[in-house]
């Protein structure tokens, strides 16, 4: 239907020292929902606040697959003189 919801966490990212555990959330997907999970060098690639996260979801609903979504955060990490890491999981779930 073309909305997103930003799924909230508080846990230490993974890899962080200390990061020993996260809680786990349940979602229902429905058919085309996607789930995109991404570093926080990808919101530098735009203003580096949270705000980003509305950019990367226009992106999704222009993206017709996964992988095209990947392929379209990437190539804006590629044009970027010194970019943060970039780090994108993309689940979409079929009919």
């Amino acid at each position: 239907d073309g909305t997103h919801e930003r799924l909230e966490s508080t846990d230490l990212p993974v890899g962080v020292p200390g990061a020993a555990g996260w809680r786990s959330h349940e979602v229902a997907l429905g058919p085309g929902d996607l789930i995109v999970t991404f570093s926080d060098g990808v919101l530098d690639l735009y203003d580096g606040t949270l705000r980003a996260v509305d950019r990367v979801a226009e992106l999704a609903r222009a993206s017709a697959s996964a992988d095209e979504l990947v392929r379209r955060i990437t190539a804006l990490a590629a044009g970027q003189a010194n970019p943060d890491d970039v780090t994108v999981v993309v689940l979409r779930r079929e009919a």
